[in-house]
């Protein structure tokens, strides 16, 4: 099938339940704006909001992506919610819809989401007049492995190098280019366009397909995958799966790019930094403003950390 118009459902956060989608027959489009200036975007937002999400809606107002039916998005934060309201208004597609999800993952949350990814289903089944049937999800579901979601490849190391730990929502290409510029490695991304879209979820093949109920598998996938900062409710979670990180990638340093006026970020930083910091992991926090015009301060900084390491 060819990635038609009619067919395009765009995407942003890494709980969009992107194997809902393709059951459909419809296929999910992750649409990542390139960092810029956003001087259309400012006109429709405050000051202080998400940069990140200012570009989204640059790209979208000067016709940088593709044509598309429609946009699932996810309540993840407050900017996202006013990029929804603002997406519908100046109707950039047809179809608009946005998935609450849980903020925390046990049993309670999934049986929640389940109703919620089932709701998503019947609503994208009414508006295309395309049948959703089971069968077709449970195909989806193994058929959609995580790992071929993966957005950043995973880099080479070299055994001479620290080995960094990157963090943040999503993080710029540059920034790893910086990290091997100024004489380290980056064993491991710790964010929504690498570890946290693509890591394995922590259950076996069993576990996630037990009982005849697609939508609790699908809901299981994602609430179980690696927790990100709006996962205020799973923070024990977030600090095991840090260490476990730290353990298998061999983590000597970390980085955590915070973007600029991120609330979530500002919590989940103190977080990362009180748990890597008591495993003895110095952490650098850098602050982005999705334009990469710091890049002289951010060069200053990791050649700081690396002779610290």
């Amino acid at each position: 099938m060819g990635t038609r118009g009619q067919d395009l459902i765009g995407w942003f956060c890494s709980y969009t339940p992107v194997e809902l989608i393709r059951a459909l027959g419809l296929i999910p489009r992750r649409l990542l704006p390139p960092p810029g200036k956003t001087p259309r975007a400012d006109t429709y937002f405050t000051g202080n909001l998400c940069p990140y999400v200012k570009a989204i809606l640059e790209n979208a107002l000067v016709g940088e992506f593709p044509a598309l039916a429609g946009v699932v998005f996810v309540a993840s934060c407050n900017s996202m919610i006013h990029l929804s309201n603002i997406w519908r208004s100046l109707k950039l597609s047809r179809g608009v819809w946005v998935l609450d999800v849980p903020r925390r993952g046990d049993s309670v949350a999934v049986h929640y989401w389940a109703r919620r990814l089932k709701d998503l289903g019947g609503e994208l089944s009414a508006f295309f007049n395309r049948p959703l049937e089971e069968g077709a999800l449970w195909r989806a579901l193994e058929e959609e492995s995580p790992g071929c979601r993966l957005e950043r490849p995973a880099g080479g190391h070299e055994p001479s190098r620290p080995r960094l730990l990157l963090v943040g929502s999503v993080l710029p290409d540059v920034l790893r280019d910086m990290v091997e510029e100024a004489g380290m490695s980056v064993a491991y991304e710790d964010a929504c366009n690498a570890g946290r879209l693509v890591e394995n979820v922590n259950l076996t093949r069993t576990e996630e397909f037990a009982g005849s109920d697609p939508y609790l598998s699908l809901a299981r996938r994602y609430l179980y995958k690696p927790p990100c900062p709006r996962m205020v409710a799973d923070r024990d979670r977030r600090r095991a799966y840090l260490r476990e990180v730290v353990k298998t990638h061999r983590v000597q340093g970390a980085v955590y790019h915070a973007m600029k006026f991120c609330d979530l970020a500002m919590v989940d930083f103190a977080l990362v930094k009180d748990e890597l910091e008591g495993m003895g992991i110095p952490v650098l926090k850098l602050e982005g403003d999705y334009t990469c015009g710091n890049r002289g301060q951010w060069a200053t900084r990791l050649e700081a950390l690396r002779e610290m390491l």
